[in-house]
């Protein structure tokens, strides 16, 4: 699970962007399905026409917490599945035990903005992060979400639990990133795409440079995938 802070323009949405085609050209749409929330609909349709998706793109915040509630659900549920074959909670171990038409994809939750979620619906987007953070990664049911800051009304401490993963942007202060990295750095990157990385388990950001996609690069890619 992923966090992804940074100011406007800092080059969140492009991040995204290259971690979505990244994963459509290594997966298929069988081993594969996304979850994608934007609420400025600003994705290309290159993108969300990709068979991968388990639904439109979807633009509505109550449509988002309803995605986002389900499939913190389906990660509860495949933890039983996983009791009942006698298998260790790892979706991998899964799959293999069980026939090929009994395979589990994996699910990967892209939500473009968390803060209109958060301020509409806080309660039922704690619930349904935690949820995912306790038994998504197991489950196979993983979560990025991007903010703009990370404040301490929306849960900080609850979502440090559940989505251990970091990468930040530029931010306005130092304050801003402690509250999203636990240390101080971002406030001092260049932009767009300078970017502080600081993964699960880890004390230290790495300082990297983000990619950017051009539109024909884009198409490019995904023409590829749906001729193969």
């Amino acid at each position: 699970h992923l966090l992804i802070t940074g100011v406007t323009g800092s080059g969140k949405s492009v991040c995204i962007q290259s971690m979505l085609l990244s994963l459509l050209r290594r997966n298929t749409a069988k081993d594969l399905q996304l979850v994608l929330f934007d609420a400025h609909n600003e994705y290309p349709q290159a993108i969300t026409a990709a068979p991968h998706l388990q639904m439109p793109l979807i633009t509505d915040a109550r449509q988002a917490v309803d995605a986002l509630t389900e499939a913190a659900e389906e990660a509860t549920k495949r933890i039983s599945l996983y009791h009942q074959a006698h298998v260790t909670p790892n979706i991998d171990k899964y799959n293999q035990k069980v026939p090929a038409d009994q395979q589990l994809p994996r699910i990967v939750i892209v939500i473009d903005g968390l803060e209109p979620l958060m301020r509409a619906f806080p309660h039922e987007v704690k619930i349904a992060i935690s949820q995912i953070g306790r038994f998504g990664s197991a489950a196979g049911v993983h979560l990025v979400a991007t903010l703009q800051l990370l404040h301490p009304a929306m849960h900080a401490n609850a979502l440090h639990a559940s989505i251990p993963s970091r990468i930040s942007f530029r931010l306005p202060t130092a304050a801003d990133s402690r509250a999203c990295l636990e240390h101080s750095g971002a406030e001092k990157l260049l932009f767009p795409g300078d970017m502080l990385y600081k993964p699960n388990g880890k004390f230290n950001a790495v300082r990297l440079q983000g990619c950017f996609l051009s539109d024909d690069e884009v198409n490019n890619i995904t023409d590829y995938i749906r001729e193969t």
